[in-house]
């Protein structure tokens, strides 16, 4: 349905529905996030062991859910949710169709979202720990293993695939650069670690918003990591709030049912209230500065593979 919307408008595309051969009769009546729908029929409510008075609301995008829920909502607030795929969203006033990015309606009233993803990023590392001996693989020992091993301070680098850069270069395949009989699968497992953030932060450059001095938000399986939550945090340079809680959607969906139920007033007020405790990753400024001429071969590199 979200592809047959005029954005702009709030309205079902005419001309998208008369080329899919849809009438707006056929389709539901548009909300926003936090509006209410309706109540639960009764099958409904005794399937769910609810009463008829339960109010439906509006949801949105898991990633716009997220982002309310760990508290990206003001202009400038950008967040990076680490899982299979790593997505960027960044919390803006106005949208950017320019820019090349997803635009949407964020889940906060009068505020837009830019959206940017990485296909891959937590699946590169899920298949170097299913290689791995089993007693490597656990998450635990992974992290003790790689935190002192260097890896783009080596030479070794990883680039996901299907990544995009500010340039537009794409990998289909995954490719690791620099490898060499000094290597061992811990020095390959850091490379994918570093690899993801830098493009990733490379993603980022695309966005028009820029991130706040508050810095960037991360949550997902990254976050759990010391060592992946703490190179995000080197390698930008910036602060990295990590919120306490792991599902951070289901925040942001109490939030709008809030909201909807007139708990809340609006979107900003129910975060206040359901705010989550977070905690914040300091960069170390002497492995910024390490990182920063790295990012900068990481990209010449890529621009080589671009080309192949």
């Amino acid at each position: 349905i979200n592809q047959l919307i005029d954005i702009r408008k709030g309205e079902y595309d005419p001309a998208l529905l008369s080329f899919a051969g849809i009438t707006r009769e056929q389709l539901p009546k548009l909300v926003r996030s936090g509006e209410v729908i309706g109540h639960l029929t009764e099958a409904a409510a005794k399937e769910l062991g609810l009463t008829t008075d339960s109010c439906l609301v509006a949801g949105a995008h898991d990633q716009y859910a997220v982002s309310l829920g760990a508290g990206a909502v003001s202009a400038g607030d950008i967040l990076i949710g680490s899982g299979t795929c790593w997505v960027v969203t960044a919390i803006c006033d106005k949208p950017a169709f320019d820019a090349g990015l997803s635009q949407s309606v964020a889940a906060i009233p009068g505020k837009w979202g830019s959206l940017l993803s990485l296909s891959s990023g937590g699946v590169c590392l899920d298949w170097l720990r299913k290689n791995m001996p089993e007693a490597d693989a656990d998450y635990a020992v992974l992290n003790d293993r790689i935190a002192n091993v260097r890896a783009a301070e080596d030479g070794l680098f990883f680039y996901p695939f299907s990544g995009r850069s500010r340039e537009g270069v794409n990998f289909q395949k995954a490719t690791f650069t620099g490898l060499d009989l000094s290597h061992d699968r811990f020095h390959m497992a850091r490379a994918v670690m570093e690899g993801v953030v830098f493009q990733a932060l490379w993603m980022l450059e695309s966005f028009p918003t820029k991130p706040s001095k508050e810095g960037l938000k991360l949550t997902g399986g990254a976050s759990k990591s010391p060592v992946w939550s703490q190179l995000v945090a080197d390698i930008s340079g910036l602060p990295v709030r990590i919120p306490e809680v792991a599902d951070m959607a289901c925040v942001g969906a109490a939030i709008l049912a809030g909201v909807g139920c007139g708990i809340y007033r609006d979107a900003a007020e129910g975060y206040r209230h359901l705010a989550v405790q977070e905690r914040v990753i300091y960069p170390n400024p002497e492995k910024t500065a390490i990182y920063k001429p790295l990012q900068e071969q990481y990209r010449r590199i890529a621009g080589i593979l671009g080309e192949a």
